[in-house]
């Protein structure tokens, strides 16, 4: 299909694009702090303990948490996040429904590197319903906000494919609310928004710490202030390396080289981290951070956050979610955690805070210049920051796709009458929408599984009709 046609800059039609701007200022307001949880993937970090995940996510929402953070290509995560969110809605007292009933749940649209040259609408169409039968969304009810990422800008077109994710937001039954961006650089952004895509781009995702200032430095942040994107931030506590627990300590075993973290995440922040400088640099900024908290009664990461949250533009920090490490509410170290993330919400850092923080991080600013645009250095698949990536997790509509489906179908069928009816023959019917997507498009899915697919077929077409 031809592409719309481009357009020079956003002057080009300034009614159109108040009014869009406007509708979407007026429906989407991004949220405070949203919970990440990259953290709950099965890629992530060994295995995962799931009562332990369910027990932190209550407690966030507990604390008021109403937005949360995933992806498409986050291993397990969006089924985990529809798995909690039906359990809350059957569960009884201390309004758990109601709070569960009021998050927010952002994704991501990350097509593979192997797929951007040819990426086609069905491609998208399967992604998104997928993520919709995963997170158990109501029936009718869109994805929130879906977040194009795009490995790399050199492969096909970010902008066809961030046209063709605005287009499932329009018709009878939308299955997108709100597009965004995540991990574009200046460049790239500015791009994007000169593009008629037939929807406002509401909010861009970034890495923005103190230890990676590369959206400030690039001119990604005052971009995003001039066209109203809300800039939503993570990596703000750099994998908990901006805390009390590396305050005074001596110089770990994964700073060095190479770089062998406990898991993905910190592995990737240390990496930047070191970009900036020396363990010892590291251990000045952590003191700079220290006297800035003791004047304010707050903690380290409460100050790195409200840094983050101090820079232009910036709407939102992504923090993630504790992992095995005792984060259930009877745990006081998780308690304080999560308490403190509250709590920076509140802390509003002087311009003398900022000054005297701005001069103990100035040789990460100086790194951060170094290395260019944002998210340039990750676009390099055998560089440094890149062979952390992995590439191609999508998969829509290959053999990791059936199998997850085949998987879903056999559950269903398994839960029998145990399930909600109306529950039970909507779960049914988006997998029987994605098994005739894999029947029809599937790719090098072998003779077995093609017989197993139109057996689930049968078998879901006889829940869909009771």
């Amino acid at each position: 299909t031809a592409a719309a046609p481009r357009l020079a800059s956003h002057r080009r039609r300034p009614a159109i694009m108040a009014a869009a701007a406007a509708a979407a200022e007026a429906a989407w307001v991004p949220p405070r702090f949203v919970l990440g949880c990259w953290q709950m993937s099965s890629g992530h970090h060994g295995p995962l303990d799931e009562e332990e995940t369910r027990l932190a996510l209550e407690f966030h929402l507990g604390l008021g948490v109403r937005a949360v953070d995933c992806g498409d290509i986050y291993t397990g995560v969006e089924q985990r996040l529809g798995d909690f969110f039906q359990r809350c809605v059957g569960s009884e007292g201390g309004g758990l429904a109601e709070s569960a009933a009021a998050v927010r749940v952002h994704t991501k649209l990350v097509p593979d590197f192997d797929r951007l040259p040819d990426l086609e609408a069905a491609d998208v169409e399967a992604t998104l319903r997928r993520s919709i039968r995963r997170l158990r969304l109501p029936r009718g009810q869109p994805l929130e906000l879906v977040q194009l990422h795009w490995w790399d800008l050199s492969r096909g077109s970010a902008a066809d494919a961030l046209r063709l994710l605005a287009s499932f937001g329009r018709g009878p039954v939308p299955l997108v609310r709100h597009v965004g961006l995540t991990n574009f650089g200046a460049v790239a952004t500015r791009r994007l928004l000169e593009e008629d895509i037939g929807a406002p781009v509401v909010s861009t995702q970034v890495q923005l710490s103190l230890l990676d200032q590369r959206a400030a430095t690039s001119g990604l942040l005052e971009l995003c202030r001039e066209h109203g994107v809300a800039v939503l931030c993570y990596g703000t506590v750099a994998g908990g390396l901006l805390s009390e627990r590396w305050l005074g300590a001596a110089e770990p075993q994964e700073w060095g080289e190479p770089v062998r973290a406990e898991t993905r995440s910190l592995t990737k922040y240390i990496l930047m981290a070191r970009e900036g400088g020396t363990w010892e640099d590291l251990q000045q900024l952590l003191q700079c951070l220290d006297r800035v908290a003791t004047r304010h009664q707050a903690s380290i990461s409460e100050v790195a956050i409200a840094w983050a949250l101090a820079q232009p533009a910036v709407a939102s920090a992504i923090v993630g979610l504790p992992r095995n490490s005792g984060a259930g509410p009877e745990t006081p170290a998780a308690k304080r955690a999560a308490a403190s993330v509250a709590a920076a919400a509140g802390l509003r850092l002087a311009a003398a805070d900022l000054e005297e923080i701005g001069a103990a991080a100035v040789n990460r600013r100086e790194a951060a210049v170094r290395l260019g645009d944002f998210y340039e250095a990750e676009r390099d698949k055998e560089g440094v920051h890149g062979s952390v990536m992995r590439y191609n997790l999508n998969r829509i509509c290959e053999v990791e796709h059936a199998r997850e489906v085949l998987i879903a179908a056999g559950e269903l069928e398994a839960q029998g009458d145990a399930s909600k009816e109306d529950s039970r023959v909507l779960h049914a019917e988006r997998l029987l929408w994605e098994v005739e997507a894999l029947l029809t498009r599937g790719r090098s899915l072998d003779d077995t599984t093609v017989e197993e697919l139109r057996q689930a077929q049968c078998r879901l077409a006889k829940v869909k009709g009771q």
